[in-house]
C-alpha cells in the first residue's frame, strides 16, 4: 500500500482514530505562539499549574501570571484553528491535489 493511500484510507477510517487535529488557518496571526498545547494542573491545594513540552524539553511553569499567560496565548491559537472536522477535510482536499 502507498503511503497516501495508507493516509487517505486511515483518515477515512474515524474507528482507527487515535488523535484529534486541528489545523491552524494561514491566515492567523503569526505572532501568536505557545510552546505547546499546556496540560493544566489544579492541585489540592487550590493552585493551578501548567506543564507543557517543546522540542524535547519539559516545563513546569508555577507562576500565577505565566499560567495565565500560557492559558490566554493557547485559547486564541485555538480560536483561530480549523475544527478538527474541518480539519480532515482540509487534509483529505490536499491528499487529492497530491
Amino acid at each position: 500500500m502507498s503511503r497516501r493511500s495508507s493516509t487517505a484510507s486511515s483518515l477515512t477510517s474515524p474507528s482507527t482514530a487515535r488523535t484529534t487535529s486541528s489545523t491552524l488557518r494561514s491566515e492567523a496571526s503569526a505572532s501568536v505562539t505557545c510552546p505547546s498545547s499546556p496540560t493544566l494542573i489544579d492541585t489540592v491545594q487550590g493552585q493551578r499549574i501548567a506543564y507543557a513540552e517543546v522540542q524535547g524539553e519539559s516545563r513546569l511553569y508555577t507562576a500565577r501570571t505565566m499560567v495565565r499567560d500560557l492559558e490566554a496565548r493557547y485559547g486564541i491559537i485555538r480560536s483561530q484553528a480549523l475544527t478538527p472536522r474541518e480539519s480532515l477535510e482540509f487534509i483529505r482536499k490536499l491528499l487529492g491535489e497530491l
